[in-house]
Formats: structure tokens, C-alpha cells, sequence
């Protein structure tokens, strides 16, 4: 008889347990969620889940980070290339569209690691960054305006998954950026 490995069947334990929380998480709150629902759902034993994580809460802490990480990973690739805003906004806006579940482990109300996670990154990537570009402006102010920017166009993003994604995405983006050319460049 063919057994599969250690290996190879936790991942398949691990996998089972994730796309439980998945498929729990789409039709429940994630705070609604127990480590019951989600063995039940799963086919095994609550011993069998703490084998492979200490708490729910590191599981969706964990699913999270990687969902968040889709949108870092989306602002490297284009800001690394076109160092424009407006095409970073505009390949975020599309991986929201690809990926509906970053909106509810990232952006909704209820994800605040994953939001948290993200916002970390941004805030240690735009921040040295932004002083350096404009160097007359006060470090205090910037972190402020990276606070206003980011946390506004983190709600724009939720109100455009909220919305069902509607299709004017260019109208949605020259409006940020216009605001964020704007609001930066009267500080100088």
C-alpha cells in the first residue's frame, strides 16, 4: 500500500483546514468562526488542528499576511518599473478585482491584522522615501500626509469591492492622484 508521507499529508491536513476557513469565511464573520466549525467543515479532530496551529487567530493572522502580500507584491512590481502612482493604483485596483477574498482579510472591517500588515509596509517604504524627495518638509507632516493618503485610499478601495467593482477604475485613479499631487505639492 502506498501511504502518503508525514510531509505530504500535513500539508494536506493544512490545506483542508485553510480551505475550511475559506469556505467558512464566506458565509460567516470571521470573529463567528470556531476551531469547531472549522473541524467539522474540515473532517477532523480538534487535536488534529492544534498539531498544525497554536489558535485560530494565527491561522487567519497568517492567511491574511499572505493576502495582504498580493497587494505588496502588486506595488513592487509596478512601482520598481514606472515609479507612478497612478499605475500602482491602477494594478492595485485590478488584483482587488482578481482576488475578492483580499477585501475581506485585508480591507473589511473585521481584518484589522491583515490591514495593519499592510499599512507596516507601506508606512517603511513611503515614508523614508517621501523625505527624501522633499526634504523641506517636516518628517512630523509627512508621516501625517502618508496617514491621510494611505488611509484614504485604503477606504477607496474598500468602497470599490464594496460597490461590486464597478468599471471606472481611470476616473477613480486620476481623482487620488490628483489629490495626492495636490495636497503634497502645496506643503513645498
Amino acid at each position: 500500500m502506498n501511504y502518503p508521507s508525514p510531509d505530504r499529508r500535513s500539508r494536506n491536513t493544512r490545506n483542508a483546514i485553510r480551505a475550511s476557513l475559506y469556505q467558512l469565511s464566506q458565509v460567516k464573520d470571521l470573529s463567528k468562526i470556531t476551531v469547531k466549525d472549522l473541524c467539522t467543515l474540515a473532517e477532523i479532530n480538534r487535536s488534529t488542528f492544534y498539531k498544525h496551529y497554536e489558535s485560530l487567530q494565527i491561522l487567519e493572522d497568517e492567511i491574511s499576511e499572505e493576502k495582504a502580500q498580493k497587494l505588496i507584491d502588486e506595488y513592487e512590481r509596478v512601482f520598481h518599473i514606472t515609479h507612478s502612482f497612478l499605475e500602482v493604483t491602477t494594478g492595485v485596483f485590478h488584483v482587488l478585482k482578481d482576488d475578492p477574498d483580499i477585501y475581506r482579510w485585508v480591507l473589511s472591517d473585521r481584518a484589522s491584522h491583515g490591514h495593519q500588515y499592510l499599512y507596516r509596509y507601506l508606512e517603511d517604504s513611503f515614508i523614508p522615501r517621501w523625505i527624501s524627495m522633499y526634504p523641506r518638509i517636516p518628517s512630523t507632516q509627512i508621516s501625517w500626509i502618508f496617514t491621510f493618503l494611505i488611509e484614504g485610499s485604503l477606504a477607496v478601495y474598500k468602497k470599490y469591492c464594496e460597490s461590486n467593482y464597478p468599471e471606472d477604475i481611470d476616473s477613480i485613479n486620476h481623482t487620488l492622484i490628483r489629490l495626492a499631487e495636490k495636497g503634497i505639492s502645496s506643503f513645498t
